[in-house]
């Protein structure tokens, strides 16, 4: 059995039944790296970019051999990256097609409903108001006017870190509050 270095100098010889042995050999490798990161029903096609990156960058690797699994890891880790912005791109994509079919969709409440909704409206901004005043202006200022923290950050003059905490600060006191 040939090991590691010798198997990838026969395939960037395109020597191609070698790069089968190298494939078979790292397999069980990067299924394991990838088994805790990647959903199972996801893995084989993670693990298959994987494993395609491996070939088509082999050349990349000069003669550092020693390197290899370590290279693969990174690999592998890139690729598991790759594969959840991807799913977070493809969820912020579809977030815009979601509040426009709520913004065409017939709303009719009961006065009833009316009621209960202006009631809890009244108590979010009484207690909106038990707030300090920089954290209500930065509650307002991000969910009533949908500033960004970084805009808010910058109008107040205070580091964008500074705006986020009083945030969570907030949403923490008026659950207290409102509960």
């Amino acid at each position: 059995m040939k090991n590691d270095k010798e198997l990838i100098n026969l395939i960037q010889q395109a020597i191609h039944g070698d790069a089968t042995a190298l494939m078979e050999r790292c397999l069980p490798y990067i299924r394991k790296l990838l088994r805790s990161h990647i959903p199972a029903q996801d893995l084989d096609d993670v693990v298959q970019d994987v494993l395609h990156k491996v070939l088509r960058r082999l050349n990349q690797l000069s003669n550092n051999h020693d390197k290899f699994k370590n290279w693969i890891s990174v690999l592998s880790r890139n690729t598991a990256n790759d594969y959840w912005r991807g799913k977070y791109r493809q969820l912020t994509e579809d977030i815009p097609k979601l509040t426009e079919d709520l913004e065409t969709c017939p709303v009719t409440k009961s006065s009833e409903q009316l009621a209960i909704q202006s009631e809890e409206i009244l108590g979010l901004d009484c207690a909106l108001k038990n707030l300090s005043p920089n954290k209500e202006t930065v509650m307002r200022m991000y969910y009533f006017d949908g500033i960004p923290t970084a805009a808010i950050a910058k109008k107040l003059n205070q580091n964008e870190n500074t705006i986020r905490r009083w945030m969570m600060e907030s949403r923490t006191e008026l659950k207290k509050m409102l509960s």
